[in-house]
């Protein structure tokens, strides 16, 4: 029995209809991670802007302890000349400063994290523990094309932990826990179902949220990095 010969419409026809069979399950399999590419090269071609907050915490273990004084910000002027530091105010335990060159007021503070415990929880070690917290007194509002100015502030958090720790500790204890906090602030909501993701490499833990991401990382350099990855998530 001589087999049918299809004419080229017909062929045309059921080659499409299996084309678009096979899209949509592709689709369907993978339309989480075509949504966030979709959505990666939106917010790179226009330039989207978001808001970011940052914050660095450093624990030592320490019997030895100076607090702040003027020395601190005469250092960070020393060693950091092109962001024009004014000093705003500064105590013992803490100090504001702007770079006038950025425009946003920087916040550090040493503080005994004992303090901070309730008496339930702190069982009176015979080594106090320190905290010197640095954090930006607004948030940022950079787009993801031009991130130079968190790259700026990152570069300052670093110097003012490496200044304050010279200067409060000078027995040079290693420290306990350190880490860098970035969130950004977004107007979309999140894609992925995942709540987390850990990236070893990076040793950073990036959190989901409805519409914001949570960045903790031990290496500050790692960020920018990291924000452009998962930006569109």
């Amino acid at each position: 029995m001589p087999i049918p010969q299809l004419d080229t419409g017909t062929i045309v026809g059921i080659a499409g209809i299996v084309i678009t069979v096979i899209i949509a399950v592709l689709g369907w399999f993978f339309q989480e991670p075509i949504k966030i590419k979709a959505r990666y090269y939106w917010i790179r071609i226009t330039n989207k802007i978001f808001r970011f907050k940052l914050i660095s915490v450093s624990n030592y273990p320490t019997n030895d302890l100076q607090w702040f004084d003027y020395s601190i910000y005469s250092l960070l002027r020393e060693r950091c000349p092109t962001y024009d530091f004014s000093l705003n105010s500064i105590k013992p335990e803490s100090m504001n400063i702007i770079p006038n060159t950025l425009g946003t007021k920087i916040i550090f503070s040493l503080d005994s994290v004992e303090e901070l415990l309730s008496e339930e929880e702190s069982d009176s070690p015979q080594v106090s523990e320190f905290k010197i917290s640095i954090k930006l007194d607004n948030y940022l509002k950079l787009g993801i094309n031009n991130l130079d100015e968190l790259e700026d502030y990152i570069q300052i958090f670093k110097e003012i932990k490496i200044i304050t720790e010279e200067h409060c500790f000078p027995n040079r204890p290693s420290e306990i826990k350190s880490f860098f906090i970035c969130d950004v602030f977004r107007d979309f909501n999140t894609i992925t179902k995942l709540p987390y993701i850990t990236s070893d490499l990076e040793m950073a833990k990036i959190s989901f949220k409805k519409k914001d991401i949570g960045i903790v990382l031990q290496r500050p350099d790692y960020l920018i990095r990291l924000i452009k990855r998962y930006i569109a998530y």
